[in-house]
Order: C-alpha cells, then structure tokens, then sequence
C-alpha cells in the first residue's frame, strides 16, 4: 500500500444532481416543541442539508502553518467516517500549539478500498495507520479514535508504542479488544449484540 494524493473526482452531473435532491427535499412537519423526540430534528437535519450543499470539503490531511506541528492521526468509528472529523480539522491546526491532521478513513469506509481478503483485523489496520503516517512523513504522531478506531489504536500503541506521543480513546468499543482476533465480522458481532 502507498499513500498517494487523493482528489475524489466525482462526475459533475452526479453531484448536481444530489444537489437538486437536496434543494428538492420534501421536509416532514415537526411538531412544536418535539426536538429530537420523534427522531431528528427537522431544523438540524435542514442545517447539515444547508452545510452540505454550501460548505462541504474532502479534505483529510490537514498541516498546519506551523514548521513544528504535532502530527495527529484521526480515526473514526463504525459506522461512521473522517466527516465527522471535518469540523475540528481547521480548530486543530490553528491553534496555539498547532497539529498537522491526518482523518485516516478505516478500510472499506469512504473512499479507502474495501478490504480484497480476509484477515482484516484491528491489529492489520493499525499497521496500516502507521504506514500511512510514515508516508506522510510522521514516524511519531499523537492518535485520537473513537469506537472501532479506539480498538485500532489500542492494538497500535499495544504493538508499536514507540509510534505515539500521546493516545485519546473514546466510544463504545469492548473492554478487552485483544480477544477479538480475526476478522471484523467478528468484532461487530460482539460489538452490536
């Protein structure tokens, strides 16, 4: 695997068409004072509409100004994506001690490639996020994951610890990430049931 530069060329007459759906969207009532008691929010989902429509970027690594940045590897958890990541990347690398932001996508999410044989565990993901991060130059970085990303970086800092400055995890991921072995479908079933 080589990290190369990624520029989602997606054909504009399928974009603007989601456009037009977006713009076309039939909103359901709300009734008054409900919030997100009959699910989601009606103004919410109308504002992540609006933020798509105006203000979507892809961008997943994100370096600072700042020569002496920390690197800092961003994973998510299932189901969900680096998009989670998009709002905070440009707090992170401005701030006063700025990081250089990798929002790594887990294989088979987004636009990585979906795994082509079994063995796909955690542990083979974190050998991933540190091929990735020594590609972009980062031999030591600090890691934040959360859920099915906490369990990588678990299995990472387990197996590499040399690799991390400093580690975050959060989410719902199980206590003893260790004894799930093998293939994802594996850890989602323990994970969902």
């Amino acid at each position: 695997m080589t990290v190369e530069p990624f520029d989602p060329t997606i054909d504009d007459a399928v974009l603007e068409d989601l456009r037009d759906r977006l713009r076309g969207t039939r909103w359901p009532d709300e009734l008054s004072g409900a919030g997100w008691d009959y699910g989601m929010s009606t103004p919410m989902l109308r504002s992540f509409v609006q933020t798509r429509l105006d203000d979507f970027d892809w961008a997943v690594h994100a370096k600072a100004p700042s020569r002496d940045a920390m690197p800092l590897l961003l994973l998510h958890g299932w189901p969900s994506s680096f998009v989670q990541m998009l709002p905070i990347i440009p707090l992170l690398t401005a701030a006063p001690q700025p990081f250089d932001v990798v929002a790594m996508s887990l294989p088979g999410y987004g636009f990585s490639d979906r795994p082509t044989k079994r063995g796909m565990d955690l542990g083979a993901i974190a050998t991933i996020a540190v091929s990735v991060m020594a590609q972009l130059g980062y031999d030591r970085f600090a890691a934040r994951g959360s859920d099915l990303g906490a369990g990588v970086l678990q299995q990472l800092a387990l197996a590499q610890p040399d690799r991390l400055v400093a580690l975050h995890l959060s989410g719902t991921n199980p206590t003893r990430w260790s004894d799930c072995g093998g293939d994802l479908d594996r850890v989602f079933d323990r994970t969902t049931s």
